[in-house]
């Protein structure tokens, strides 16, 4: 994956796109790893404990190899997603909110499939108080998560829970991981933890102030470590442990999920892979807007292959963008009215597992228009996942579009872009939307989210969110 970090930071581009992230949950991932997608339905009922008298909004993600792929809100407890693209099998749904600690589950899907998944959310069990005495959580068999004296605060409850493999079903599905060199593995866990957190009123935690923990895992020497990803939903393996007797020790700053295996697959099947994969495209697609503005990577894709991988990415990208459509590579390119009549050469790359990379030229051939007139199509917001601002005297000044990386509309080229914060911690007005934001004192070394609001000539809008962290 280390040769090809120049395209990399093109398509982490290209993914940041309208999901309502909070502070809780960090996107800045790789393109997932997978690339033969169909289309399908989900829908489902979330069930969610919230405080009482909350207003805290659900968000659900479905996310392929660990990059989020589209966003929605829970409505009355009930989420859907029509016509979206999907893998097949490598395919997770995530819900959260910003007091709940996200939920995963893993589905299978077929073209055209209605898949039906209700999710349940911040419903932890084994929940104990610890007062300020007591900063050690431990199972009787050897597991132990250390808190230092100003880790947590005496309203903080702490949350356990041990699984044992094959009979807890919970973690089964979420069984894909990234090895230590980087490759995706399919794991075989004999065992995992669950550490978590609650304030008083319990509203779960997934850091605490950036502040570290120390996590025992008993009789572990030998094995492989895991610690769970919150933002991608992948398993990360842990080679930076210390070995205590018996157990291994690590440091983490999430509570999360904590697992071993004794061995793992390496799903490339080829060590090393150094050959680089078959590209092979449909020479040319004809597209008539009046229809659709848009091409999918599988619609051009003729039967590319690999030595190793049977399942590669497969993106596309243009050579040249009139749009300002979702810059970079990417599974979906869009087009618009400027380009009829024109005939728009790209490029089809396909990446393998080992980061080899190989492509082949195809054109697009754009006839109709789309219809502007009397629109009542939202444009397409493209958010930073996340930056800083840095403090001089006190103060720093956010452009609106600062945070655009190539929000698209179906008819609107110029569009209008503004911000404002969710919470407003200087009292300067940055509550309300905005060509620009003006960040102060009070939010040094916090994370604040901000909306970005893209609205186009007919007066449509749709916005997206990125997380701002305040620096001097």
């Amino acid at each position: 994956m280390k040769n090809i970090l120049w395209i990399l930071a093109l398509i982490i581009l290209g993914l940041s796109s309208c999901s309502d992230e909070i502070e809780q949950i960090d996107t800045e991932i790789e393109f997932p790893e997978s690339a033969e997608l169909i289309t399908g339905n989900l829908t489902g009922d979330v069930t969610k404990w919230l405080p009482q008298g909350s207003l805290d909004v659900l968000t659900v993600d479905i996310l392929v190899d660990g990059a989020v792929i589209a966003s929605t809100q829970a409505v009355d407890d009930t989420y859907s997603f029509t016509d979206q693209p999907m893998h097949p099998t490598r395919t997770v749904v995530r819900a959260y909110s910003s007091t709940l600690s996200a939920t995963y589950q893993r589905l299978a899907i077929e073209e055209g499939e209605t898949v039906v998944i209700d999710l349940a959310v911040g419903q932890f069990s084994a929940i104990s108080e610890r007062s300020t005495a007591a900063f050690t959580l431990e199972n009787g068999q050897g597991f132990s998560a250390a808190f230092a004296d100003d880790y947590l605060s005496e309203s903080v409850q702490l949350g356990y829970r041990s699984y044992q493999f094959p009979s807890d079903e919970i973690l089964m599905p979420l069984m894909t991981g990234i090895d230590a060199d980087g490759n995706f593995v399919e794991l075989n866990f004999d065992r995992a933890y669950y550490i978590g957190a609650y304030e008083a009123d319990s509203e779960a935690l997934l850091n605490k102030a950036d502040k570290a923990f120390t996590v025992t895992i008993p009789d572990a020497l030998g094995e492989d470590v895991w610690v769970f990803d919150i933002s991608t939903g992948l398993w990360n393996q842990n080679t930076a442990f210390v070995e205590v007797d018996k157990a291994v020790q690590l440091e983490s700053e999430h509570f999360t999920y904590f697992a071993t295996e004794g061995e793992f697959v390496v799903s490339t099947g080829c060590a090393p892979d150094i050959e680089a994969p078959i590209a092979l495209c449909n020479s040319n697609y004809d597209l008539d807007l009046s229809v659709s503005n848009s091409i999918n990577s599988s619609e051009i894709d003729n039967g590319s292959s690999d030595n190793c991988d049977d399942e590669l990415r497969i993106l596309i990208l243009k050579e040249t963008d009139v749009c300002n459509a979702n810059p970079g590579a990417s599974y979906q390119n869009f087009f618009c009215n400027e380009e009829t009549g024109e005939v728009i050469n790209c490029t089809l790359l396909a990446m393998d597992d080992a980061g080899n990379v190989s492509e082949c030229a195809y054109t697009v051939t754009v006839t109709g228009e789309i219809d502007c007139p009397g629109d009542m199509t939202k444009p397409i917001p493209f958010c930073l996942s996340s930056l800083s601002v840095v403090l001089q005297n006190g103060s720093a000044t956010l452009q609106a579009e600062a945070i655009d990386i190539g929000s698209f509309d179906n008819c609107t080229r110029t569009l209008d872009f503004q911000v404002k914060k969710e919470r407003d911690a200087c009292i300067n007005g940055s509550e309300v939307y905005a060509p620009q934001i003006e960040f102060c004192q009070n939010e040094f070394s916090t994370e604040v989210i901000v909306e970005m609001l893209v609205t186009d000539s007919n007066g449509n809008s749709d916005f997206c969110r990125t997380n701002v962290s305040v620096t001097e």
